[in-house]
């Protein structure tokens, strides 16, 4: 019996190519699910054309109810969460629990995070499987790392860099969501691992940028340090590693230099100031982002070899940042649906994948990679810089 999957916002900017590979990939029936019914049903009705009359459904679904998600969720396997609710996180979680469904989401929040460790123990008494910060950051940057490390007899340096310019014209983006970027945005912490310690740099980590070069059309790029959970436990995983970090460079120079300092004092005065700010926002990355457009994640890592100091690099591209966000979570959904990395408890998505099949199935679904062989990475003998000089 095929597996039910409901994705929450499924038919949002995320969900509905989240849906779309869930289709492609598995043969999991899917079920689109939100407030807006007619959403829903438009876009079932279009991927079952697709991929096959009665794969797919729509439900209306109430993530601020949970008498609405309780109905939904009944008889469901999994429930994948796309939508901008990360305030009812909660309800999610414990509806999930009593229909007894696992649980995955895109979502980025401190405050999710930490709700769901609490509940984590009530996951597994339940025998279920949450996997949270999916997507391609957080989500990717960790299990880049663990791939990288294998390929060193000692890994000592390991820091991903992150290009995201986006047309932010083409997207119909909702209130809702742009409130919460900007929650998120403003909620940002800054940490970077170096000589056996996490650091906490001051003012958004504009003291302690990174440069990568991200090679044409984006150059070399300053990035400032932005800290994701599933960093955390690299040091611990591999102890050779001196350095490591996950950087993200800039949406332009307005919304990063006006923007942003005005509103972490707008949002210091009163949380009420959330909305119009998150549509100031949006406007700005409207108004102010220019091309070339596209996403990249990039790994730069140094070690040691056979005796030798090696340096390598991988670089995933995508000229969409959606889809960039729904293929890692639909390579990490594929691990969970065939259970081989299916534990009941609360999990990261890059700290549960296996990198390898995470790393090959987001490449057959369309993410571009660079810099890695036999298909995927280039070892090379400089320490010093990155260029291709001796490919081993």
């Amino acid at each position: 019996m095929n597996k039910k999957i409901l994705v929450l916002g499924g038919y949002g900017s995320t969900g509905k190519h989240i849906c779309h590979y869930l289709l492609q990939e598995s043969n999991a029936d899917v079920i689109v699910a939100g407030r807006d019914l007619s959403k829903g049903e438009a876009l079932a009705t279009d991927l079952n054309v697709q991929f096959g009359k009665g794969r797919v459904t729509a439900i209306a679904a109430d993530a601020s109810n949970a008498e609405s998600l309780n109905s939904a969720f009944d008889g469901v396997d999994m429930v994948v969460v796309a939508s901008s609710t990360v305030k009812y996180t909660e309800i999610i979680a414990r509806a999930c629990i009593k229909a007894g469904a696992d649980y995955f989401d895109v979502n980025v929040s401190d405050k999710k995070n930490t709700l769901l460790r609490k509940l984590a123990p009530e996951m597994k008494e339940a025998g279920l499987c949450f996997v949270t910060d999916g997507g391609f950051h957080p989500g990717v940057p960790a299990a880049l790392v663990r791939y990288a490390a294998k390929l060193f007899d000692e890994p000592e340096h390991a820091n991903v860099g992150s290009v995201i310019q986006v047309d932010w014209k083409q997207y119909d983006i909702a209130d809702a969501t742009a409130e919460e970027m900007m929650t998120e945005f403003l909620n940002i912490k800054s940490s970077y691992y170096r000589n056996g310690k996490w650091h906490k740099p001051k003012m958004w980590g504009m003291f302690d940028l990174l440069k990568f070069d991200f090679g044409k059309p984006f150059g070399k790029q300053e990035c400032f340090p932005m800290q994701l959970d599933e960093m955390k436990s690299l040091p611990e995983e591999i102890p050779s590693l001196l350095e490591t970090g996950f950087y993200i460079g800039g949406l332009n120079w307005f919304t990063d230099w006006f923007v942003f300092p005005i509103a972490m004092v707008g949002m210091k005065i009163s949380k009420r100031f959330a909305r119009p700010l998150g549509r100031w926002m949006l406007w700005s990355m409207r108004k102010f982002s220019s091309p070339p457009y596209g996403t990249i994640l990039r790994l730069e890592a140094r070690g040691t070899k056979g005796g030798q100091p090696y340096a390598l690099f991988f670089q995933l591209e995508h000229q969409d940042g959606y889809v960039f966000t729904a293929i890692p979570a639909v390579a990490c959904l594929l691990q969970l649906l065939d259970g081989s990395i299916r534990k009941p408890g609360l999990h990261w998505q890059a700290l549960a994948v296996q990198p390898e099949r995470f790393l090959a199935d987001m490449e057959r679904m369309g993410i571009e990679m660079k810099g890695m062989s036999p298909r995927w990475h280039k070892v090379y003998a400089n320490d010093d810089d990155l260029n291709p000089k001796c490919v081993a």
